[in-house]
């Protein structure tokens, strides 16, 4: 992960990713469609703007 997806606390081992003003529009689209609650849906974005939602679609789709 590049210093400008997220910081990385190294004493802790954490990993703090903080979206765009776009990113967290989107954030709240999906939580309404999704149903899902703010930290759910931010995961989300999250994997979605790393391509790990279109590449489980794919997956999904080619049957993997």
């Amino acid at each position: 992960m590049d210093q400008a997806e997220g910081d990385y606390d190294h004493r802790r081992g954490i990993v703090v990713i903080t979206l765009s003003a776009q990113e967290m529009e989107r954030l709240i689209e999906v939580a309404q469609r999704f149903g899902l609650d703010f930290d759910d849906a931010y995961q989300y974005a999250v994997a979605e703007r790393r391509g790990k939602i279109r590449q489980a679609r794919q997956h999904r789709h080619e049957g993997l």
